[in-house]
């Protein structure tokens, strides 16, 4: 059977029209050849929630594409695992006696981690049609949120800011990972899915 040349669908013989993406047909349009049509996006669709986290890394000074929510959701459980894994390791091997090579490990941690997650935000925030500019407000919530337990204890009602800074934050991020992405292209190129 032929395949689309545009999205790889497998398509009946003597259409004229793709029934996927409505590609037209004509006689060298299909890739009878090539059982699996080559698609654009099909590896990228099949990525596991790790091989979404592995992308992330590797596509961290992308701030024009879109990331669907799959994308958005790997990272961050995987970011955030890490940091656990990174935290109880440090407690275990060196307790609290080097509580400065602990702190200086999350801090380069937290700093590598920052342009890839900034990089995510703002290309989620483009697969949902919104301007990049939001995502000042979310990386500004993160960054805050780090620096908590270093700011002095001193500073009048600073647990309360603190309790919501990390509640806007999580607020901020269930908003921005549980909206859908527009179906269709928008100025920001056309749907991961």
């Amino acid at each position: 059977m032929p395949f689309c040349n545009k999205c790889g669908t497998e398509v009946p013989e003597n259409v004229s029209f793709c029934q996927e993406c409505g590609n037209s047909l004509q006689s060298g349009q299909t890739n009878q050849a090539n059982k699996a049509a080559p698609v654009a996006n099909a590896d990228i669709e099949n990525l596991s929630l790790w091989g979404y986290f592995i992308k992330c890394l590797k596509n961290y000074v992308n701030f024009k594409d879109r990331a669907r929510r799959k994308e958005y959701w790997g990272f961050l459980l995987f970011q955030i695992l890490i940091e656990i894994g990174l935290i109880v390791l440090m407690t275990v091997f060196f307790g609290d006696a080097e509580e400065t090579f602990e702190d200086a490990l999350l801090t380069l941690y937290f700093l590598g981690m920052l342009l890839p997650c900034s990089a995510l935000y703002v290309r989620r925030l483009h697969d949902i049609g919104e301007s990049s500019w939001y995502a000042l407000p979310i990386i500004a919530l993160d960054i805050l949120i780090f620096m908590i337990p270093e700011l002095p204890d001193d500073i009048d009602d600073w647990p309360a800011r603190s309790v919501g800074i990390i509640i806007a934050s999580i607020i901020c991020t269930l908003l921005l990972g549980c909206i859908k992405g527009e179906a269709k292209k928008n100025e920001y190129g056309s749907s991961p899915k």
